[in-house]
């Protein structure tokens, strides 16, 4: 792959954000913030917020709304300014049509019905610039998984409270019997116990997974110009390459 590999990153979900009360400059949000979420307006819960775990692109919508109320500056602008140019991330960028972006490939689905590959419709991205709207490289993403593996970037409070798994108030935990969740990364350990992250997903004509492995400073991220089938397994692999053995 070269150049602007689309994928959706991480799309990471929101269980907390029902429930509790926010401060009231937590919660203000733009005219033009809140139209970005007209698209689940007239949705139903699914259940009492913090109650049961449903992973949630929608989740992250909303935070990125939250974002610029809190902020008083556009989402794309804040997220520039504050992660992508701090990580060095220049490659990775808002997944928009109409521009001219150098090195962007091509996205492609299979269609088993004739046996072809065929070029993906193109997606109207803007409504979900928080959840999995971007286009960005291998190379980036293995930027932004490091920046997990110590403090630095982040406070050592805020990965705690990223890579904790999450409980419900019955006390069970979210996620599966294989991995729990934190914030936006699921969290489980590898065949010799060591604690790794990992998230992917799949958007029109694309996929991206990544996985980190704090303990050893190790992040893999895995992109494809059409929806494969890649995921933990095949990055697990590829990271027992590396660290400790």
């Amino acid at each position: 792959m070269k150049g602007n590999d689309r994928a959706p990153g991480p799309r990471p979900f929101a269980p907390n954000l029902g429930g509790g009360s926010a401060p009231p400059r937590a919660v203000v949000a733009s005219v033009s913030g809140l139209a970005k979420l007209a698209i689940l307006a007239d949705d139903q819960l699914l259940f009492e917020p913090g109650t049961k775990y449903e992973c949630s692109s929608y989740g992250y919508n909303l935070i990125g709304v939250v974002v610029e109320g809190a902020s008083g500056k556009d989402f794309l602008a804040y997220l520039d300014e504050h992660v992508l140019r701090p990580l060095g991330m220049a490659r990775t960028t808002a997944d928009r049509n109409a521009p001219v972006i150098e090195g962007r490939t091509r996205f492609y689905f299979y269609d088993r019905k004739d046996d072809r590959f065929h070029n993906a419709p193109y997606v109207d991205s803007s409504y979900k610039w928080p959840s999995g709207g971007f286009l960005s490289t291998a190379e980036d993403l293995v930027r932004f998984g490091l920046a997990h593996c110590k403090p630095g970037f982040f406070t050592r409070e805020a990965l705690d409270l990223l890579l904790t798994p999450q409980a419900l108030p019955s006390g069970e935990p979210s996620g599966t019997a294989s991995f729990g969740v934190g914030f936006g990364w699921r969290i489980g350990k590898d065949a010799r116990g060591a604690r790794i992250l990992h998230h992917g997903d799949t958007t029109e004509g694309g996929r991206a997974f990544l996985f980190v492995r704090p303990e050893d400073g190790v992040a893999v991220a895995l992109l494809s110009n059409n929806v494969g089938g890649f995921g933990e397994g095949e990055a697990g692999k590829i990271a027992a390459m590396f660290g400790r053995r």
